[in-house]
């Protein structure tokens, strides 16, 4: 039993997650705290440690191709790895965050959520500006601008502004 935490699935047939491992069974095998990456490529019947087992608790997870960004809960660090978490590269970060992601088409540009509200950077978090004050979870879809769900919607990524969403064609 594993409590995982930053849960996000890298490709069809592949699952990526951080977490904890079962408080009794770590400490029956001497298991580290925080179980680092994980990988599964069996739907989850399995799993096979990555990276920085003991060392980090991602709380935030997402993967785009080799590309990932984790946020390390419990160093308090944001991370990228370019070779599928094998390796990893401390990255600024522009507050405790709730979520992070990439625009699928360029996975340097990133969006932000935490306690500084909503960041984007656009050289793969290795620096941030602040686009508006609210809080919530991160989409951003193949086909269209970021999201944030929760505290009211809206798309911090549009040319009209935070929050605003962009105008949607209608018809046929």
């Amino acid at each position: 039993v594993q409590d995982l935490m930053g849960f996000t699935v890298a490709d069809e047939e592949t699952l990526l997650a951080s977490g904890h491992p079962d408080p009794e069974a770590a400490a029956a095998e001497g298991l580290p705290p925080h179980l680092g990456l994980i990988r599964s490529t069996d739907g989850g019947e399995t799993w096979e440690t990555v990276s920085l087992p003991g060392e980090a608790d991602f709380h935030a997870l997402r993967a785009y191709g080799e590309v990932l960004y984790g946020f390390d809960a419990s160093n308090g660090r944001l991370l990228a790895s370019a070779d599928g978490g094998e390796t990893w590269e401390e990255r600024e970060l522009p507050g405790l965050l709730a979520d992070v992601v990439a625009d699928p088409a360029d996975p340097d540009a990133l969006l932000a959520a935490g306690e500084q509200g909503i960041a984007r950077s656009d050289d793969g978090g290795r620096s941030w500006r602040v686009l508006e004050q609210r809080i919530g979870l991160l989409a951003w879809p193949a086909d269209g601008p970021g999201y944030l769900g929760g505290a009211g919607g809206g798309d911090p990524t549009s040319e009209g502004g935070p929050g605003r969403r962009p105008p949607r064609a209608t018809g046929a």
